[in-house]
């Protein structure tokens, strides 16, 4: 239906090229179709495409393009460091809970202060503790603002949501790409060129000294709302 109608309302997304390996120019041309159906693209990046580069590039674009910046949640804030490393993991099964059981193995007789956050939808918040590891299933946002404020280093997947928060944030990170998401390893591998932000591979963790891994900041962004990025709600419709 959507190939049918033309929509007077603006498109979000970051992934303007659609990374599918040998299938990529297919599903970009696919998503450039849709993307074409609305009045204009908003990407929540800066113009220059400081955190998604290659992914949001627009040359094939042919309606208006405005960057909205850092559309995170979260706000930084200035607290006293309670945690060494915060782990945040996220992702399909079964490899959310494969890299889990792993970081446990790795890091529960860590002399560092450790949480990790496992990311599951659960009804109700569970804490734990597993040797010197702290853990924790979930944590609204409130919750989790402060604990990424009160971390030293953040330990992270590379899907651009977390991109956009630890940016925002100011956090020094090292990035474990999902394996077969081919958007995740294009931003660890371009921000391990461009910046130096270690990432590692899931296989790798077991030869990894995390007590000495070097944790690195991303580069800054924060929101931009452009003062004409909300002259589309301002036109007049005909009904």
């Amino acid at each position: 239906w959507l190939f049918q109608i033309n929509l007077d309302i603006s498109y979000l997304t970051h992934q303007t090229k659609v990374l599918s390996g040998f299938l990529t120019p297919f599903t970009s041309l696919f998503h450039t179709k849709i993307i074409h159906k609305f009045s204009e693209c908003w990407i929540p990046d800066t113009r220059n495409s400081l955190l998604s580069r290659e992914l949001s590039n627009t040359q094939n674009l042919k309606i208006p393009v405005k960057f909205s910046g850092n559309l995170s949640r979260l706000k930084k804030e200035k607290k006293d460091i309670k945690w060494d490393r915060t782990i945040l993991l996220s992702g399909p099964e079964p490899r959310r809970t494969n890299l889990e059981e792993v970081l446990i193995k790795k890091l529960s007789n860590s002399n560092e202060k450790i949480l990790l956050i496992q990311g599951k939808i659960e009804l109700k918040q569970q804490w734990k503790k597993i040797k010197n590891l702290d853990v924790v299933n979930f944590m609204l946002s409130s919750e989790l603002n402060a604990t990424l404020n009160e971390s030293r280093g953040v330990i992270a997947r590379s899907g651009y949501s977390s991109i956009m928060d630890l940016s925002l944030l100011e956090k020094k990170v090292v990035l474990i790409p999902t394996k077969g998401q081919d958007e995740q390893e294009y931003l660890a591998n371009y921000f391990r060129t461009e910046y130096g932000i270690n990432s590692l591979k899931e296989n790798e963790i077991d030869k990894i000294n995390f007590e000495e891994l070097d944790f690195k900041r991303l580069p800054k962004t924060e929101p931009n709302l452009e003062s004409d990025l909300f002259d589309l709600f301002k036109r007049k419709r005909k009904f």
